[in-house]
């Protein structure tokens, strides 16, 4: 059997790129929405559709979303945590030792998100949350969009590829 490096893993620079482009794409998204809204503003983007400027405190899904209850703190120290585990289990194969390039790719799009976030939490002390689906009671961002597909890519994958079936190893 051959001896593999804990970090030589294929695709790690399209990876870093795909990473690079989505968070900036996040940040220059909440970017423009801070330069154009007022808090709490909000405009009709599509037909359900807004655009509608919310500063997130708290966790996911405005979560503890109070600046009073001082919890950006924990949700900075977890996220900073998972993110770094995430940087491992991409960039390496110390977390995972045999997946395929595609779960590598989703993995990196979680990574993405939380990344995003996490530079709101150190840069402005909060999350820039502005897409507000009119059936939905949540205002969310770019990179949680990431995160929720990547979950749900992973969730796919898992349910339609077994394990066994995984020709790729690294």
């Amino acid at each position: 059997m051959k001896k593999e490096s804990f970090f030589k893993v294929k695709n790690a620079g399209y990876l870093f790129l795909l990473i690079i482009f989505l968070v900036s794409l996040d940040q220059v998204s909440k970017y423009f929405i801070e330069i154009n809204f007022s808090h709490y503003e909000s405009i009709n983007f599509y037909s359900i559709v807004n655009f509608t400027f919310i500063k997130n405190f708290g966790g996911a899904f405005n979560l503890l979303n109070d600046p009073s209850l001082n919890t950006g703190l924990i949700f900075t120290l977890l996220v900073s945590l998972i993110c770094i585990y995430l940087i491992f289990a991409v960039f390496t194969n110390l977390v995972f030792k045999n997946i395929s390039s595609r779960e590598r790719f989703f993995w990196s799009l979680i990574l993405s998100g939380g990344l995003g976030n996490l530079i709101d939490r150190f840069t402005r002390g909060y999350v820039v949350d502005f897409i507000d689906i009119t059936f939905n009671p949540y205002v969310f961002n770019l990179a949680d969009c990431f995160v929720t597909l990547g979950i749900i890519f992973l969730i796919i994958d898992s349910i339609f590829y077994q394990k066994s079936n995984v020709t790729e190893n690294y």
